[in-house]
């Protein structure tokens, strides 16, 4: 076991005096903050390979985390109780100033009363405890024998103490960085980082070339505390983009400047201030690459080898970041200037100036802050050389912003989706927002035209119809017919008893004949009063006999043309009743022509009234129920075919269209008088709000208005 251990703690030593020495290397030229605290993350994962860690820097009156490694694993958002017993352990370490370590699923169980902690009624006052599958590790950063910081690492497995050990001891080198960088009031620097976080974060998605440009210079004159900064941009970047070879471009243009006695961007001043960034720039960046060649191998050197005096300068690899070198020109100190800055220090009305190039992603010159004032203060200058990032940062963000410059529809897209994200982007207004596109998807379907018809019911009909009524009171004796059936021309419908007609015709007839008889018989005798007397009598025989002759030909119903039996309904039904003068024994039809009645409202006959008269013609389509497959077509064209009236047999209007129904020859014989169906008369395109609510809106507007 000793044996283990000690492998296991010359191990961690071993690691532990690599980080140090990285670090010691790194402490010779500081970077900023975040960057060391990134490095150092990096060397501690690649040394020990924990799971996760985080920095912690004290900002009263709590710790903030600085920057953070796999936090997901922790799952803290779905236990925030979690996070507020790390956040108190935080504030142990910083009193007691010593390691803590938590091995994992350490939970106060024995104070929780069979209860999760989330359910604790103040889970914020328990002991420390660790709900995770990872062994904690709470490692303090000292500054001055105060714990300025305090490094979160957690790790598989127990505790160890070697790995403990390790661990504060890359920590105790985190305070050369601290003192190398003077960083007395640790709260100050964090400030100062977040003020540039929160610069990032409205860096990110402008587009817009005016407040982007705002954007940097408010940025740089706050954190420099210079007198004025000015903005200048390269010349034609959107169109020379694509060919640029060199660093820079021909010419960077005044744009915009912030603080005092700002020039116009047309004045001679300017023109001087465009001058000077040309010289200062090249010097520069010929500084720069010389820098960075050491860093290349020789192919790269031969193929990148850098000419002074006008010659070009290639641009460094993209992703490499290029030393901060700042170029000084100061009022006093010109006694080798050119003519550049003689000119510039003639009029303008400061007595110090330098730059900071822009880069963007390939490491090209997009712009240029100059930055300028009459008393260099030594936190000025200080404040200058911890602005490498803006070079990165703004360079990238405004080579975005001229590439967008004159495409507006794209910048407009941008703007919205800006603004809906910054606008809409809560939950509350995330809601609203779905509702309100539900409403909005729903009037625009709504709006939507579609194809408008009235409908209604229909029954088709011949066009001609005849009744036959009874012409004498008789008993029905035979019904020939049923209803539907076809007759032709003279085929006998109905038969009426005719048995007392028979008897009075055969007296009559009697009586005529025996009145004949006797009127001869007297003629011959030569009693000629007598004759005339029984010639008179056989006269009225023979009329009551051509009239019961008469009737008994209308006691025989027959069809006077070939047709179709309409009815009545109950026509079966009527054999052996005694039909009466007027009573309607049977309906015929002429078969070759029909009619439609569409059953109307009065609103819909209103409505096509007012549409025939503006078209001409509507036109409409007929379905009927015992074959929908064929579709009959229609045509609504005089008003008289609109017809309304008082219905008799239920004393009520009716509101109809009877319309001519032209059919093939050959479909006759399938037509049934009675059959039903729908109707549809094509109006034109609606909204679909219009179709779906009319009636309702009528109705609403009869009985409300």
């Amino acid at each position: 076991m000793e044996d283990s251990f000690s492998n296991q703690s010359t191990s961690y030593t071993k690691i532990s005096n690599e980080i140090s020495a990285h670090l010691a290397q790194i402490a010779k030229e500081p970077p900023e903050l975040l960057e060391y605290f990134r490095a150092h993350g990096t060397l501690i994962k690649r040394g020990f390979q924990p799971i996760g860690l985080a920095y912690y820097i004290h900002a009263a009156p709590q710790f903030q985390r600085v920057l953070g490694d796999n936090l997901e694993s922790l799952d803290l958002g779905s236990h925030p109780e979690q996070e507020s017993a790390f956040l108190r352990v935080l504030e142990d370490v910083s009193i007691e100033k010593k390691t803590s370590v938590i091995p994992a699923g350490e939970v106060p169980v024995g104070l929780l009363h069979g209860q999760t902690v989330a359910d604790a009624p103040a889970p914020h006052k328990l002991p420390t405890f660790n709900q995770t599958a990872y062994t904690q590790y709470f490692v303090p950063i000292f500054l001055d024998d105060k714990v300025m910081g305090v490094l979160q690492v957690w790790f598989t497995g127990g505790a160890s103490k070697a790995l403990q050990e390790a661990l504060e001891q890359a920590c105790l080198d985190a305070e050369l960085y601290l003192k190398s960088r003077q960083v007395e009031q640790v709260s100050q620097e964090l400030g100062r980082i977040y003020s540039y976080s929160g610069f990032l974060e409205s860096l990110s998605g402008e587009f817009d070339l005016n407040i982007l440009s705002e954007k940097i210079l408010s940025y740089a004159h706050h954190a420099s505390g210079s007198e004025r900064v000015s903005l200048f941009l390269a010349k034609g970047y959107q169109q020379l983009i694509a060919d640029a070879v060199e660093s820079l471009f021909d010419q960077y243009i005044f744009f915009n400047a912030v603080g005092i006695q700002c020039p116009h961007k047309k004045s001679e001043e300017s023109r001087s201030m465009e001058s000077l960034i040309a010289s200062l720039l090249r010097q520069l960046l010929v500084q720069q690459s010389e820098r960075i060649e050491s860093l290349r191998s020789p192919q790269e050197k031969a193929t990148a080898a850098v000419e002074k005096d006008g010659s070009k300068v290639l641009p460094a690899p993209p992703g490499q970041r290029l030393p901060l070198i700042l170029q000084w020109v100061k009022r006093g100190e010109t006694s080798e200037a050119n003519e550049e800055v003689l000119h510039y220090l003639d009029l303008a009305p400061m007595n110090w100036a330098t730059i900071l190039p822009l880069y963007d992603e390939s490491n090209r010159v997009c712009g240029v802050l100059l930055f300028e004032g009459k008393d260099l203060k030594e936190s000025t200058s200080a404040a200058l050389l911890r602005m490498q990032s803006i070079m990165y940062s703004g360079g990238h963000a405004l080579s975005t912003a001229l590439f967008w410059k004159d495409r507006w529809a794209l910048q407009w897209a941008h703007r919205w989706i800006s603004w809906k994200d910054g606008t809409l982007n809560t939950p509350k207004k995330r809601k609203a927002g779905r509702w309100i596109s539900f409403v909005l998807l729903l009037m625009c379907a709504l709006l939507f035209p579609v194809r408008f018809h009235i409908k209604a019911p229909a029954q088709i009909r011949p066009q001609e119809v005849i009744q036959m009524p009874a012409q004498t009171v008789a008993r029905i004796l035979d019904v020939s017919v049923r209803e539907g059936a076809l007759v032709e021309k003279g085929s006998v419908l109905v038969q009426l008893d005719t048995r007392e007609l028979e008897y009075e015709r055969s007296r009559y007839e009697s009586e005529y004949l025996q009145f004949l008889t006797e009127a001869d018989r007297l003629l011959e005798e030569g009693d000629e009063g007598g004759m005339q007397a029984a010639q008179l009598q056989a006269e009225k025989a023979l009329a009551q006999l051509k009239s019961i002759r008469y009737e008994l030909n209308r006691a025989i119903i027959r069809a006077p043309f070939s047709g179709l039996v309409l009815g009545p309904k109950n026509l079966e039904q009527k054999q052996g009743q005694v039909a009466q003068v007027g009573e309607t024994l049977v309906e015929l039809a002429q078969p070759d022509t029909w009619e439609v009645r569409i059953q109307l409202t009065e609103q819909n006959l209103v409505f096509l009234a007012a549409l025939l008269q503006e078209r001409g013609v509507i036109e409409g389509k007929l379905k009927l129920v015992a074959d929908p497959s064929v579709v009959y077509p229609l045509q609504l064209s005089k008003e008289e075919q609109l017809a309304y009236g008082l219905d008799i047999s239920g004393e009520e209007y009716f509101f109809d269209a009877i319309i001519p129904l032209s059919i093939d020859p050959s479909m006759k014989d399938l037509l049934k008088a009675g059959f039903g169906g729908r109707v549809a008369f094509y109006v034109g395109w609606r909204p679909l709000a219009y179709v779906l609510f009319r009636e309702v809106v009528l109705s609403v507007k009869v009985n409300w208005f």
